[in-house]
C-alpha cells in the first residue's frame, strides 16, 4: 500500500490522486420515524393541541375509528398516533402530544397494517411530507406477523405473491426500487433479517431491514421534497389479508440545510 502525503485539507496518495479530507457527522435535525400508511381521510384540528395532553379536537367528518392512526404535520414537524378512543369529534391517543400543533396543521386519518387485498385494485401506502418538509430516509423495516410457519419461499406464512408489493419512488415520474414476492426475496435485497418463532399469541414474525444510505450499503438516501410532491411507496397487488399485520417504518431525518 501507498503512503499519503498529508496537507491540512487534503491527501495525495503515491499514485498521485488527490482526496479532500471528510468528516463524518450526524445531523441534528429532526427524527423521521414513520409508518407507511394508507390514506383513509383527512380532517382538520378544531382547536390547538395542548402538549402533553393525549387527546385532540378534530373537525366534524373525520371518520377515524379505534385501531386508525392520525398522523399530524406542520412546519417541519410530524407525528403519528394510535387511536385509542373516540368521542364524537375528541381522539384520544396513546402518547402524549410531542408539539403544539395549530388549526392549520395537516391532520391526516389512516390504516397501517399492509394486509389488506389489493389483488383486484392496488392499494397505495405512503410516506410523503407537506410542502414545509424535506426528508432523507435512510431505510425502511418490515415486520410481517403470522400465524403459520414460514421460510425463504413465502411471504410472511402464506405462499409466494402473484404479483408482489413493490416499493417506489413517486412525484412527476416514478421509479421502482424493488418488487418482492417472498421473504426469500425481500432479504435479497437488504440480507439483514431474523424469523422469530412463537412471538406470542401463537404468531411467528419475519423481519427484515432494508438499508439505502452508508458506503457500505446503497449509498444514497431516498430524499423527499415536499414542495415538490415526493412520495416513497409501497403498492400492495396481492390478497395478504389472511396474515395478522405488515407494518414498514421508515427511518431518516430532515434535510439539514
Amino acid at each position: 500500500m501507498g503512503s499519503f502525503v498529508r496537507h491540512p485539507q487534503y491527501e495525495t496518495s503515491a499514485q498521485g490522486t488527490v482526496a479532500q479530507k471528510i468528516f463524518i457527522q450526524d445531523q441534528t435535525t429532526d427524527i423521521i420515524d414513520l409508518y407507511f400508511h394508507q390514506e383513509l381521510n383527512t380532517s382538520t384540528l378544531s382547536a390547538p393541541s395542548v402538549v402533553d395532553a393525549r387527546t385532540f379536537d378534530l373537525t366534524a367528518g373525520h371518520g377515524a375509528v379505534v385501531g386508525n392512526f392520525l398522523e399530524i404535520s406542520e412546519d417541519v414537524h410530524v407525528s403519528q398516533f394510535e387511536i385509542l378512543n373516540v368521542v364524537t369529534n375528541t381522539i384520544t391517543v396513546d402518547c402524549p402530544i410531542d408539539h403544539a400543533f395549530t388549526t392549520s396543521a395537516a391532520v391526516r386519518v389512516s390504516n397501517i397494517n399492509m394486509a389488506v387485498d389489493g389483488s383486484v385494485t392496488p392499494v397505495v401506502f405512503q410516506i410523503d411530507p407537506i410542502p414545509t418538509q424535506e426528508w432523507d430516509i435512510v431505510r425502511v423495516i418490515l415486520v410481517i406477523n403470522d400465524g403459520t410457519a414460514m421460510d425463504f419461499t413465502t411471504f410472511g406464512g402464506i405462499p409466494a405473491l402473484t404479483n408482489g408489493c413493490c416499493i417506489r419512488y413517486k412525484n412527476s415520474v416514478r421509479e421502482n426500487i424493488f418488487n418482492w414476492k417472498s421473504n426469500g426475496d425481500f432479504i435479497n435485497r437488504s440480507f439483514d433479517y431474523a424469523i422469530l418463532q412463537n412471538t406470542g399469541q401463537n404468531q411467528r414474525s419475519f423481519v427484515s431491514r432494508c438499508t439505502f444510505a452508508g458506503t457500505s450499503k446503497r449509498g444514497v438516501a431516498a430524499r423527499l421534497e415536499g414542495s415538490k410532491g415526493d412520495e416513497l411507496q409501497v403498492i400492495i397487488q396481492d390478497d395478504l389479508t389472511d396474515l395478522t399485520s405488515v407494518r414498514i417504518i421508515a427511518q431518516g431525518h430532515e434535510v439539514q440545510s
